[in-house]
């Protein structure tokens, strides 16, 4: 239930921050940037119309492109411009030339668009980064975010960019014409329409109808081609692998399928199930099932084996822990649109900031929301009062009380705010104002996280400790996800 929490939390700490406005991290930031850097290098004839590594950086810099970013990829966008800004204003001949050879490189296939980008684009220094990462929304930059972004930032070559950055890249870029087929196809999620257009035909002739299926609902909407003009490759190797196991099933046991569907949507329709944990049990195993033919419609993208053998590794697991972040967060905010509307399917929400691509790890298993959900349902007179009020068990001096409890007694073991990931989480927990109209489960996650952490820092402070060290270690080394 923790990734609820840490999900739910993100939205609230990312719309409170976006209202105070952060030079780096505007639009006007990295377009007054990518400005300057083609008009310093347009005396060298250097320009978008003739070099793939300026009309790279251009798109990148487009409004409607940043502003729909994750932070994560805005400061990946915000350090490149920056870099390349700061070296056209004090050796322009020198970046031009560098443009120009790997233009060259790239006109001739020695190179793709991403080698090429990369060697274009200077080293960056530690004090840029440091500034620049000091105006990332600041709760987060407490969960360790940028820790882990300031670390990629240290490395060599093309391993500075986030996986986003460089689907981004390869969007952008120009390819070779014998693969543009397989670059349209893709951005026009063909695979997945067709997928999706078996599989509604097969169970309409088990009388499953989308106007009456939530769960054939939700893969209508996934199959949409709109989904694909994101910069999210997880999200879309996961439909392309949902639709083609649920088409396959449609055709090898059609019955089965439509009687798993029924049943889901009945106990959604019954509320006795998320739409999340239901979907998750209508998509069938991989068993044998070849993912790199499941994925044959995914074109070369940079490191496409990487995508291909992470969506392997989770697709081993059971119903909903397959899924992606991003595909979590849809499945958990969908809203069942009412009889009488005929547009199916409904736009999907956004995924929010920090669970996209840069987030995304195979080691990733975060607790499926479905177990808290049926777990939360049965007592609500529990914590709330026959006359709808809250009693004080929401109430923040309660929260905050824990929190203190368990930061002074962490504190004696030499675990800090300032040294702990996992206590600066706790700190977000105690500082979040519980009164607000925030769900009702959320409330009492964040009251019995700290509840527990505290009465286990009181009776067990050395071992909590030890705890903590551990997983902040692990955080660090990026060997576990924040959620995990």
């Amino acid at each position: 239930m923790i990734n609820i929490i840490i999900f739910s939390l993100f939205m609230c700490i990312f719309n409170t921050d976006a209202a105070e406005g952060f030079v780096w991290f505007t639009v006007e930031s990295v377009v007054r940037k990518c400005g300057i850097l083609q008009s310093n290098l347009a005396p060298y004839e250097i320009t978008c119309a003739n070099s793939v590594v300026l009309k790279v950086c251009d798109e990148l810099s487009q409004p409607d492109f940043f502003q729909n970013e994750t932070p994560v990829m805005q400061a990946d966008i915000e350090i490149i411009l920056h870099t390349l800004c700061q070296k056209s204003e004090i050796k322009s001949d020198e970046l031009a030339h560098t443009f120009r050879y790997e233009g060259g490189k790239l006109s001739d296939r020695k190179v793709n668009a991403l080698s090429a980008f990369g060697q274009c684009v200077p080293k960056f220094d530690d004090k840029d980064i440091e500034e620049i990462l000091n105006c990332f929304p600041n709760r987060s930059e407490r969960l360790g975010v940028t820790d882990g972004i300031a670390a990629r930032y240290k490395k060599q070559g093309l391993k500075r960019f986030s996986s986003a950055l460089k689907y981004a890249v390869w969007k952008i870029a120009p390819i070779d014409p014998d693969c543009q087929a397989g670059r349209i196809a893709w951005l026009e999620g063909e695979s997945a329409k067709r997928h999706y257009v078996n599989l509604e035909s097969n169970l309409a002739n088990e009388h499953v109808n989308v106007e009456d299926s939530t769960m054939l609902q939700v893969c209508r909407a996934l199959s949409q081609p709109d989904i694909y003009q994101q910069t999210d490759i997880w999200l879309q190797t996961d439909i392309e692998v949902i639709l083609y196991l649920c088409s396959q099933a449609s055709l090898s046991n059609p019955s089965q399928l439509a009687q798993t569907f029924c049943e889901e949507d009945q106990k959604v329709s019954e509320k006795t199930a998320t739409i999340f944990g239901a979907f998750g049990r209508c998509v069938p195993d991989i068993d044998s099932h070849d993912i790199r033919k499941i994925l044959d419609c995914l074109p070369n993208v940079y490191s496409r084996s990487g995508f291909i053998d992470d969506t392997k590794h989770r697709y081993k697991r059971q119903a909903s822990k397959r899924f992606s972040p991003s595909l979590k967060y849809i499945l958990c905010n969908w809203k069942k649109p009412p009889k009488s509307d005929d547009q199916y399917p409904q736009p999907l929400q956004q995924c929010p900031p920090l669970i996209k691509s840069d987030l995304m790890s195979s080691k990733s298993d975060a607790q499926d929301p479905e177990v808290a959900y049926k777990d939360s349902q049965p007592d609500v007179g529990a914590v709330s009062s026959v006359l709808g009020k809250e009693r004080p068990w929401f109430e923040v001096k309660s929260v905050q009380e824990n929190y203190t409890a368990l930061r002074v007694h962490l504190e004696g073991k030499g675990v800090t705010v300032k040294n702990s990931s996992m206590l600066n989480i706790c700190s977000v927990f105690s500082e979040y104002d519980c009164s607000q109209d925030i769900h009702f489960f959320v409330k009492t996650d964040i009251k019995t996280i700290l509840y527990l952490l505290s009465k286990a820092s009181s009776s067990k402070p050395e071992e909590l400790a030890q705890t903590f060290r551990e997983e902040d270690d692990k955080v660090r080394d990026h060997q576990e996800e924040m959620w995990d």
